[in-house]
């Protein structure tokens, strides 16, 4: 598939901070060399989505000049110094094999296959001259479909076309970052989603920062603005055109089982909190001229990772990791007030 190299950015009140939905590992020659030049693979760059996300990347990436190209990279430019941003991704198959009792041998259980889709930002790994890249950052996009109810449903709910675009949803599906119909298949990829990652993952490259997925990290001091502020919960499971939920009949069993479940789950929160539709979140981020949080969350394997960002600068200000866990729950929550009243 494509890679996707991006920078976005942060600042935090304390010098301990939160890390989220990212992995980041400055090049091995920074900071004795610095970053030149960012190369973007692009599809279109003529339609008005494609000028607009491409306006975001120029406008938010601080480290050096933005390109843009079609097609293959040129290897000459895969040097020291040159980073790529493109959507990358793997899969990761896995069998369960158990050992026999009694008898020798071992019998094999069933095989799954994980599909996982990312932004990722490359850079050049050896000596100049050399065609190699090696991964910088890792910028988790995938989020698998978390809902309650059936699985019958939610399969017939992937099955059918989305509404607006026409498109059907499947998991083989590959976009570039300026496709219109990235935010319907990659629940957090909006521009402004995409705003706000730029501005991250260039701050911390730029202060050569390293962080994990998987890590835990303390929260920031920003995130007591939240006694006061609301916090937004993207909505990812109904309301909205291009969710799986919006394809069932609203009266059905398994979307007033969803609806419940989130507003028992946002309810948990002891602050002031509002569910909003992806795209209003969308516009609130672009337009955003002074600090507001949100929150986000991904599903990496069976690790459930939570965060708040400031949707105007783009920092991580509180992260929690949970592994064995896929969706969001009231705990969730509840341990997000805790920690914005500490």
């Amino acid at each position: 598939m494509k890679r996707i190299r991006i920078c976005l950015l942060a600042g935090f009140f304390l010098p301990v901070v939160a890390k989220a939905q990212f992995d980041i590992t400055p090049a091995k020659w920074y900071p004795a060399i610095k970053y030149s030049a960012l190369y973007v693979a692009m599809g279109d760059t003529v339609k008005p989505h494609s000028k607009q996300v491409m306006d975001i990347i120029r406008q938010n990436w601080k480290l050096c000049p933005v390109f843009f190209y079609s097609g293959k990279n040129n290897p000459e430019l895969k040097v020291p110094g040159n980073l790529f941003l493109d959507i990358s991704s793997y899969t990761r198959t896995t069998q369960y094999i158990r050992e026999n009792f009694g008898t020798p041998g071992f019998s094999k259980g069933t095989t799954s296959h994980n599909d996982y889709y990312y932004f990722s930002f490359e850079a050049a790994s050896g000596s100049s001259g050399k065609s190699e890249l090696g991964s910088l950052v890792r910028a988790e996009l995938y989020l698998k479909t978390i809902t309650y109810g059936s699985q019958d449903a939610l399969e017939d709910a992937f099955k059918k076309e989305l509404k607006k675009t026409g498109i059907k949803r499947t998991k083989e599906y590959s976009f570039e970052i300026t496709d219109p119909d990235l935010k319907y298949v990659y629940l957090n990829a909006t521009p402004g989603n995409i705003k706000n990652m730029i501005q991250y993952v260039s701050s911390q490259l730029a202060a050569g920062s390293t962080s994990k997925l998987l890590d835990e990290m303390n929260a920031s001091g920003e995130i007591a603005k939240l006694k006061q502020d609301t916090l937004f919960v993207a909505n990812y499971w109904y309301g909205e055109d291009g969710l799986p939920m919006e394809s069932l009949e609203h009266d059905s069993k398994s979307y007033k089982i969803t609806v419940k479940y989130v507003e028992d789950m946002i309810a948990a929160y002891p602050y002031k909190i509002k569910l909003i539709g992806r795209e209003e979140l969308n516009n609130k981020i672009l337009k955003a001229g002074k600090d507001f949080y949100y929150y986000s969350y991904i599903q990496s394997s069976a690790n459930k990772i939570v965060s708040v960002i400031n949707g105007y600068t783009g920092n991580v200000v509180y992260k929690e990791v949970t592994k064995l866990k896929y969706r969001p729950t009231e705990k969730d929550f509840e341990k997000l007030g805790e920690a914005v009243g500490k």
